[in-house]
């Protein structure tokens, strides 16, 4: 395994300083055309969490053949790797990691410096505005992507941490972060495949190269949020608490748009 990044010259990349200017970041919700009541639901809540600057952002859906073939047309028809056959036999883990990869180019693109990343089956911690901007004081600063809600594959005893990573709905992403992810997904030898486990091997990469900066100068950091558990919409059927170790859960109620579970 093998990746390189070509570095962001001519960028200088900024972040939200305070939990309020995070807040008037633009925040892009990720909804397929076919499920209004999701964005409708998705958007009272994101509202009420406190974002200002709140956008529905169309994904790329699975169950559209014509429309997953233009996207991977746009992308070079990469070549899918082998050992994932869930990749192929649920084409929605298609349409998600084609809806993320738009919205890193979209950044690239405009030279956006940091952007909101929401899918539309988020759910907050119930004492979200109580807790979240000291989470946020305590991230630091130097990050090309943070996850306020994922799937924590290892164990933690802090609040905000550094470690490998499932789940994809609920991130803040730099310009860097977009640039140095989209590399790594379009340059991936042996194929791409769904794309938090793409992300997470990107993770385990680093780590096992011992946070090696000159190969690999990637930074994340996921919040755990486990110190303030349980609370009774964090426990979901189907295994879905898992997903939920931070401030931000999925919506087990929503079903899932990637996979049959």
């Amino acid at each position: 395994m093998d990746y390189s990044y070509s570095g962001s010259e001519g960028f200088t990349q900024t972040y939200p300083q305070s939990f309020e200017e995070l807040l008037e970041a633009p925040c892009k919700v990720i909804n397929l055309e076919r499920n209004p009541e999701r964005w409708e639901v998705a958007k009272e809540r994101i509202k009420r969490a406190g974002w200002k600057n709140v956008e529905r952002v169309v994904g790329v859906d699975g169950k559209d053949k014509g429309a997953l073939q233009k996207e991977w047309e746009k992308l070079g028809n990469p070549a899918f790797a082998g050992w994932d056959k869930e990749f192929v036999e649920y084409p929605g883990k298609q349409g998600c990691f084609l809806s993320h990869v738009k919205l890193w180019k979209k950044m690239i693109e405009d030279k956006i410096p940091y952007m909101v990343v929401l899918e539309d089956d988020v759910l907050f911690h119930p004492k979200w505005s109580e807790i979240a901007p000291g989470y946020f004081a305590n991230t630091p600063k130097n990050y090309d992507l943070f996850y306020m809600g994922a799937q924590m594959e290892f164990m933690s005893n802090y609040h905000i941490d550094c470690g490998p990573v499932f789940c994809t709905h609920a991130m803040v992403v730099t310009y860097t972060g977009a640039k140095k992810m989209l590399e790594m997904v379009c340059g991936k030898k042996g194929g791409v495949y769904t794309i938090d486990c793409m992300l997470i091997d990107m993770m385990k990469y680093k780590l096992m190269n011992h946070g090696n900066m000159e190969r690999f100068p990637f930074y994340w950091y996921v919040w755990n949020g486990q110190k303030f558990y349980p609370t009774e919409i964090q426990n979901m059927p189907k295994g879905w608490t898992k997903r939920n170790a931070g401030l931000i859960f999925q919506d087990e109620s929503f079903g899932s748009e990637v996979r049959v579970w």
